[in-house]
């Protein structure tokens, strides 16, 4: 991750393009999740402190947890909007998307994200107390899978299947003109970019389903009294 970033600025500063603003800004997302969550979370509470870890400094590093999640997760958002009008609407994207604007946008995502994780100071652990959630586990777990995951699915969804559908089009118009003998001014080829964040979205969608489930049985259908692992 490092290496890309380091790949990725040297790119952004010699093409001034605002599609390595937003990948630069995911990758660095991704290094704070991958900082908090597996060696601030896994490494030293589990296998340094091994031991009970005050309470104050488990809710930090969970709040720490969700803010970077959340800004992992919506650093893609941009992109993936930025790719729908570069593909739907090629002259409105000239006029709309350069650097200046991307860092902008990039700055108030990532500030909404990392604010969104402040709640989530009063996290229940729920893998380990043993109390029935209350309405605030409630509240927060409802919070956190509409962050985390019903939302920019849905997102991912609607300009996902707007993007296939505009290259499905473009393509039958190309065969139209191919068979007239003329050239389409704008090809249909699915880029290599766009091909990478479709994976990308579509990955990420099946990837947190599992968790998301988790969490809901969680809450409505398990007790926490029981194994119910």
């Amino acid at each position: 991750n490092i290496l890309t970033l380091v790949a990725l600025y040297r790119l952004a500063v010699r093409t001034q393009k605002a599609l390595y603003v937003y990948l630069l800004a995911l990758t660095g997302s991704d290094i704070l999740s991958q900082l908090f969550i597996i060696f601030v979370g896994f490494l030293l509470e589990t296998a340094v402190f091994h031991r009970d870890v005050p309470v104050m400094l488990l809710r930090s590093v969970s709040m720490m947890e969700f803010s970077a999640n959340h800004a992992s997760i919506w650093a893609t958002v941009p992109l993936t909007v930025d790719r729908y009008v570069a593909l739907c609407h090629p002259l409105l994207h000239r006029q709309i998307s350069y650097p200046a604007r991307a860092r902008r946008i990039i700055a108030v995502v990532l500030t909404l994200a990392l604010a969104s994780g402040v709640p989530f100071f009063w996290w229940s652990d729920m893998w380990r107390v043993s109390r029935a959630p209350n309405s605030l586990d409630t509240a927060l777990i409802w919070t956190h899978v509409t962050i985390i995951y019903f939302l920019p699915c849905c997102i991912f969804l609607v300009l996902n299947s707007l993007i296939i559908l505009r290259l499905r089009k473009r393509q039958r118009q190309q065969m139209c003109q191919d068979e007239s003998g003329q050239q389409l001014a704008v090809p249909g080829k699915l880029g290599k970019t766009t091909a990478m964040l479709l994976a990308v979205t579509s990955v990420f969608a099946v990837l947190w389903a599992p968790r998301t489930g988790v969490v809901l049985y969680h809450l409505y259908v398990s007790s926490v009294h029981n194994d119910w692992r």
